[in-house]
C-alpha cells in the first residue's frame, strides 16, 4: 500500500512458487520507477522455495 492509497497485485492460476513471486516481483520494481518498495513475507512455505 502506497501513502497515496494503491497497491500492487496480481492474479495468477495455481499456487505461487518461487519463479511466480519473482516475476511479482520484477514487475513491481519496474512499475516502481525508482521509488523505494517495501517488502514484507511471512515465513508460510509459499513463500519459502523448494
Amino acid at each position: 500500500m502506497s501513502n497515496r492509497g494503491s497497491a500492487r497485485w496480481m492474479v495468477y492460476k495455481g499456487e505461487l512458487d518461487s519463479v511466480l513471486l519473482i516475476r511479482f516481483l520484477e514487475r513491481l520494481v519496474r512499475s516502481m520507477k525508482g521509488r523505494k518498495v517495501y517488502l514484507i513475507l511471512d515465513n508460510r512455505c509459499m513463500t519459502a522455495s523448494r
